[in-house]
């Protein structure tokens, strides 16, 4: 290891880091020339690190640790470089399988019944969106609760209320009001107002819900 006497430096530690800095500019500099997906590579382990207000934070994983070796040496190994190309490469592989899977299902995607029809339907709940509306009245709410959900094809049913969807048990003393939440499976009994079509899905909307049985991975561990 290599010493240096900055006792002659009016600055020494000032002058000690900007000496060092330059030692790892440089490297970085060879290393981009020498690397051609320099560019994707330093975008990857970027997400490794945070700037914060005492400084650089390191995420505590692989990606995190390629980002501190890279400020620290000012490159990577071939080795290093060569794991991150593949970690890109699985990546884009996934997305373009999910993408994939997505235009498949939209290509399937099919509307139930007929409109005014009353259905009943085993569905699975993707998501539940609560969106601030316009409140007319006092006792109006103003939030409309949107369940996005699926039946077993995978055909997207969409409802819309300002109650929140759930199970009514009757009790000897009081009722028990079980909310679906999303994950769950639910069967419902519902009326369909409309078809519809949503970046190129088709969709099923309903109304008038009744709810006539939850199942939750909780329930199911049970």
């Amino acid at each position: 290891m290599t010493f240096r006497d900055y006792s002659h430096v009016e600055h020494p530690e000032a002058y000690a880091q900007a000496v060092r800095a330059n030692i790892i500019g440089n490297a970085q500099k060879t290393w981009r020339k020498n690397t051609p997906d320099h560019a994707v590579i330093e975008a990857f382990i970027s997400t490794g690190r945070d700037v914060e207000i005492h400084g650089v934070v390191y995420s505590d994983n692989f990606v995190g640790s390629l980002a501190k070796a890279f400020d620290t040496y000012g490159k990577l190994t071939e080795k290093q470089s060569a794991a991150v190309l593949n970690m890109i490469a699985k990546a884009d592989e996934r997305r373009a399988a999910m993408t994939k899977a997505i235009e498949e299902q939209k290509a399937r995607s099919a509307h139930l019944g007929v409109e005014n029809e009353r259905v009943q339907l085993k569905l699975h709940v993707d998501k539940v969106v609560e969106v601030e509306v316009q409140k007319f009245s006092y006792y109006d709410s103003s939030t409309m609760y949107i369940y996005l959900m699926r039946d077993e094809a995978g055909n997207r049913i969409v409802y819309k209320t300002k109650a929140v969807l759930g199970l009514s048990v009757k009790g000897d003393d009081f009722n028990q009001f079980f909310p679906v939440l999303e994950k769950a499976d639910i069967e419902l009994k519902a009326t369909i107002k409309a078809h519809a079509e949503y970046k190129g899905e088709k969709q099923t909307i309903i109304q008038r819900a009744k709810v006539t049985l939850i199942e939750t991975k909780e329930t199911e561990e049970a």
